[in-house]
């Protein structure tokens, strides 16, 4: 079997999020032994995680103003959203193009004879980017870059103080916005399972943009008047 036979051949299992680590996920926690209704669970879909990010996204944004480190969880929020678009994007019919690529071939090699499937990881966020956007130029890449960067300071770093430069930040913030509406256009499968994802997507992008637009203003305006930002 082809690698290619092998991606359509396995796809139905990987769409569910079959794989050996999401097959013994429920093991994990002690006390999953002792439940077995799915009542008991939360399921965490990328679409759905997805959306969530932008409304987190959205209600952190929208208080920066009033505490500025929320710009931490502004950040976090939107490289998720990203993150999850970008997932949905290149999944195609089964997933495989979103996993790092030694681990697609380790698990298509044992799909193949019939053994005991590994567990994947989702590949690099930068190699998810540069996979699904192709023609980015430096400048707009740089962005997403430094959010990225940003993010991974935010959630790992390791001292007690840390500074951003928030214009980055917001600049960062805009670009990823403007990559995830992109997202749907260049994705090859299924984004939008039904009208209600769709139209809660555009109405949270058009409910940043909108923000967007007047950080913006207010951060050209303090510049020019050399009020503090």
């Amino acid at each position: 079997m082809n690698f290619e036979n092998s991606l359509l051949t396995s796809c139905s299992m990987i769409a569910c999020g079959w794989t050996a680590k999401s097959a013994a996920s429920q093991q994990c926690c002690p006390l999953a032994k002792r439940y077995v209704s799915m009542e008991d669970y939360v399921n965490f879909d990328r679409q759905d995680i997805g959306q969530a990010s932008l409304d987190e996204a959205y209600s952190c944004l929208s208080r920066v103003g009033q505490n500025e480190h929320l710009w931490k969880y502004a950040i976090i929020s939107i490289h998720n959203a990203l993150q999850c678009y970008l997932s949905i994007a290149l999944r195609g019919g089964s997933g495989i193009a979103t996993w790092k690529k030694p681990h697609a071939q380790k698990w298509l090699k044992a799909y193949e004879a019939n053994e005991e499937l590994p567990n994947v990881q989702l590949d690099y966020f930068m190699e998810l980017y540069d996979r699904l956007f192709t023609k980015k130029t430096a400048g707009k890449r740089g962005l997403i870059k430094f959010l990225n960067e940003t993010r991974n300071e935010f959630i790992h770093f390791n001292s007690d103080s840390y500074s951003v430069h928030e214009p980055s930040m917001l600049a960062a913030f805009g670009q990823a916005l403007e990559d995830i509406q992109t997202t749907p256009s260049l994705s090859e499968g299924i984004v939008f399972f039904n009208e209600e994802q769709q139209t809660s997507f555009n109405a949270s992008c058009k409910e940043l943009n909108g923000l967007l637009e007047k950080l913006n203003k207010s951060s050209k305006r303090d510049a020019v008047t050399g009020a503090p930002s």
